[in-house]
C-alpha cells in the first residue's frame, strides 16, 4: 500500500495507519480532520455484514468550522447508531442471534 503525504498530520506510513485501525475498532468509529483535505472533516462508522466483516461504511463530512473536533465526538454515538442500523437492516437474522 502506497502512502501518500498530503498534510504535515497526515498518516503517511504502515505503522501508524495499523495504530489508527486499532483505535478505530476501539471506538467504533473513524475521524479524518483534515488529513487529506484541509479544512474538511469527516466522521465515519462501518456497517458490517452477518458475518461481522466491514463491507461499507456511512459517514458525514463538512467544513472544519461546522464539524469541528469537539462537534465530531459529540455527534460520534449518533453516527455510530446510523451504522448499527444499516448493519441491522442489512442483516436481520445476524442481528436477532
Amino acid at each position: 500500500m502506497k502512502f501518500e503525504h498530503f498534510q504535515p498530520w497526515t498518516i503517511s506510513n504502515r505503522k501508524d495507519f495499523l495504530n489508527f485501525l486499532d483505535s478505530v475498532r476501539a471506538q467504533g468509529y473513524a475521524v479524518d480532520a483534515g488529513e487529506h483535505l484541509e479544512g474538511h472533516h469527516c466522521l465515519a462508522a462501518p456497517i458490517f455484514d452477518a458475518e461481522g466483516h466491514a463491507i461499507a461504511s456511512l459517514w458525514i463530512t463538512g467544513p472544519s468550522q461546522r464539524l469541528s473536533e469537539e462537534r465530531m465526538l459529540k455527534l460520534a454515538p449518533l453516527v455510530k447508531q446510523a451504522g448499527h442500523m444499516a448493519t441491522a437492516a442489512l442483516n436481520p437474522r445476524a442481528v436477532a442471534r
